[in-house]
């Protein structure tokens, strides 16, 4: 494929096209039913192959040697202008995806959407809001639903917390200060007021997944 965009179009000879004419894309084995204005209005590449002084064939048949696959994501965008986001909640953003159509872009001559993805503008469209609780010894009850792109992750630290005992043994006495006289004569000099139990705190990590569509529309 050569620099000037020439190697790998065919164009047939018939009618000059208009702009309501429809046009066949022959891409590598996928065949592509789209109109000139489809193709002109954002692609310099297209605009200067398609032109009153152009002639296709009967059918109006345009030959193009790229992936079918990854044409159908421009042709998308040529068609409703909406800039392509390639995320998933679990990989996250396709950047060998990006790259693949950003190297068509670049040869058909799409300014904006080569653009969107060498600045890595798609970047915009999705964020992570995080939110963070923590709980002691076992979390509240997590019955109920939540949207779809809300997932929750847990973190355990195992601990120990120091427990003030009653001399008398009283459980309503959880601090030194709850007991009385009585307490303090049941003291007995060699026994700590206190003892350590294990304690586990969990750590909830809540993250929601925002879209934000109008980027894809404004481009920035």
């Amino acid at each position: 494929m050569s620099e000037s965009g020439l190697s790998g179009v065919s164009l047939g000879s018939g009618s000059p096209l208009v702009e309501s004419d429809l046009i066949i894309l022959q891409v590598d084995d996928k065949t592509f039913h789209t109109t000139k204005g489809t193709l002109v209005d954002e692609s310099d590449f297209f605009a200067s192959q398609i032109s009153d002084r152009w002639h296709c064939g009967a059918d109006s048949t345009l030959t193009l040697d790229l992936d079918p696959a990854i044409f159908t994501h421009v042709l998308r965008y040529l068609r409703h202008g909406v800039l392509p986001v390639f995320y998933d909640q679990i990989r996250g953003f396709d950047y060998g995806l990006y790259s693949l159509v950003l190297a068509q872009a670049d040869y058909l001559l799409i300014e904006r959407l080569s653009s969107w993805i060498r600045e890595r503008r798609y970047l915009l469209t999705v964020t992570n809001e995080r939110s963070t609780k923590t709980y002691i010894d076992q979390v509240d009850d997590l019955s109920g639903s939540d949207p779809a792109n809300t997932k929750y992750e847990y973190q355990f630290l195992p601990g120990k917390k120091r427990v003030y005992m009653c001399p008398r043994g009283i459980p309503v006495h959880v601090r030194a200060s709850d007991c009385g006289r009585q307490c303090n004569n049941a003291r007995s000099e060699d026994t700590s007021d206190y003892r350590d139990e294990d304690q586990l705190r969990i750590f909830e990590i809540k993250t929601k997944t925002v879209f934000n569509g109008q980027v894809c529309l404004e481009g920035q």
